[in-house]
């Protein structure tokens, strides 16, 4: 039995004037005292680099409930909170792939 994994992908713009440098920091933060602790977590996370500042973060979950919940927990995570502003708000586009 073949097991769903549910992809989140995130692009994004950082804020005029965040160095990338900056950003990544708070993204490996993010990524050892936040996702790693979050149920459902499927143990994998890329983060893309685009021109201009865009960029991409693949995060994998083994399941929808799981990524949704995780997506909630974040908004009000102060790990998260760092990395969020560093991001252009307007930028942001989620999918999720089932």
């Amino acid at each position: 039995m073949n097991k769903k994994i549910i992809v989140e992908i995130v692009q994004f713009k950082l804020t005029e004037g965040v160095s990338e440098e900056a950003f990544i920091q708070d993204a490996e933060n993010v990524q050892k005292n936040f996702l790693e602790k979050q149920l459902g977590y499927a143990g994998s996370r890329q983060l893309l680099k685009g021109k201009d500042g865009e960029g991409t973060d693949i995060v994998y979950w083994e399941s929808l409930e799981h990524a949704e919940n995780a997506q909630k927990a974040a908004m009000e995570s102060l790990t998260c909170m760092p990395m969020f502003q560093k991001i252009n708000p307007e930028s942001i586009k989620i999918k999720v792939e089932i």
